[in-house]
């Protein structure tokens, strides 16, 4: 027997034993006859466009295909250590791990198994629970400029179950815990919190749509509205208000914008339009003169000069005056979001712009009646980013 033949029927007869044994084949598998799977602990890893999974944080466009994956850490029956995951490939803890072939490698030649994975074969174990967790804030508004209303604390929100998880645009960090045998094993992540909210020790995967303006800000998704946010709070992605969110995208983007209020964008960019806006989403000069054409791009800034003193992104460009104002902001708690704040022609309020009047304190003004769609003006303007 040649030298090669003989390394791979070794390689084989290794990689043999330490898959976990089947059931004797003249056995009919059931409860009683089911082995036990000698468990140690679940980890936590993320991928990125089918790359090995990796127990590092994650910045990733939604683009990238990002993917959550538990990896069980479990002992053979000859006592060697092994994975169950449906990821075929990982690197934790400077060790790879994947799916072996006879020579001992992985699909990637050039690279040595150190610890095999497997699916997980219910027919031989048993059924097995995997329960996702988020670790998020337990308010959706924060305000660090009252006392008692600054302290961010945190719960664990069930996320879903299943081996692997496929996060949206947002801030996530995942916990697991894996209920098997009549047992409940949690990973060993070891979460603490910090000044202003910080945290670590957790998995953290933040998704994006894209990378300018609009699409950096969807990475504060998911995250609670901070009136008066720290510049730790936004870079760290704990928080942020509607100024500041904008601030960490362009930071994100190479910029070096320092944390402002919704009134203070006007170093970083241009004035294109200085005017006003009704309820029916039309534009109107600073003579109150409604232009038919208007010359606004996705990403340049609606800034509020009025009461309000708010500031959104446009999600699209717009070229006709009149049609639905779609921008990305925060402001009632909900986070980062995509909303249209006017309403089609009509009387009433659109509800999120009731909600953006309630949030600054507009509806306790008193008013005789509410006023119609062509008169209620709101003084803006349209800064583009330089």
């Amino acid at each position: 027997m040649s030298f090669r033949k003989g390394m791979i029927i070794g390689a084989f007869t290794l990689a043999t034993a330490l898959i976990p044994a089947c059931n004797p084949p003249e056995k009919e598998a059931s409860v009683t006859t089911r082995e036990v799977a000698d468990i140690d602990f679940p980890v936590v890893a993320s991928s990125l466009d089918g790359y090995p999974a990796t127990a590092d944080d994650k910045d990733a466009l939604a683009s990238d295909n990002p993917s959550i994956y538990v990896l069980i850490q479990a002992r053979s029956r000859t006592g060697h250590q092994v994975y169950y995951s449906t990821a075929a490939e990982a690197e934790i803890g400077g060790k790879h791990i994947g799916e072996a072939f006879p020579d001992g490698h992985s699909a990637n030649a050039a690279r040595t198994v150190e610890f095999p994975v497997f699916q997980w074969d219910e027919s031989r174990y048993g059924p097995i629970e995997i329960e996702w967790s988020e670790l998020v804030a337990e308010k959706g508004f924060y305000n660090n400029t009252v006392r008692g209303q600054s302290d961010i604390t945190y719960k664990e929100k069930p996320a879903g179950k299943g081996w692997v998880m496929k996060p949206a645009p947002g801030t996530h960090r995942y916990r697991v815990k894996v209920r098997y045998s009549g047992n409940e094993i949690g990973d060993m992540q070891e979460i603490s919190l910090g000044k202003d909210g910080k945290i670590s020790g957790i998995h953290r995967v933040t998704v994006r749509d894209g990378n300018d303006i609009p699409g950096w800000m969807t990475a504060w998704a998911n995250l609670p509205y901070i009136y008066g946010s720290t510049t730790e709070q936004v870079d760290n992605l704990i928080g942020a208000d509607c100024a500041d969110v904008i601030t960490g995208a362009l930071r994100r983007m190479g910029s070096r914008a320092s944390d402002t209020s919704s009134q203070g964008f006007r170093p970083y960019g241009s004035v294109v339009f200085d005017g006003y806006l009704n309820m029916q989403g039309e534009f109107l000069d600073i003579s109150r003169k409604r232009p038919e054409t208007i010359g606004i791009r996705r990403g340049d800034l609606l800034v509020y000069k009025g009461s309000q003193h708010h500031v959104a992104v446009f999600a699209d460009d717009l070229t006709r005056n009149g049609e639905p104002v779609d921008v990305v902001h925060t402001y009632d708690g909900k986070g980062v979001h995509r909303d249209v704040l006017y309403s089609k022609p009509g009387d009433e309020m659109h509800e999120s712009q009731k909600k953006l009047y309630e949030l600054f304190g507009m509806n306790a003004r008193p008013r005789r009646r509410i006023e119609s769609a062509d008169k209620r003006l709101d003084r803006i303007e349209i800064i583009r980013i330089r």
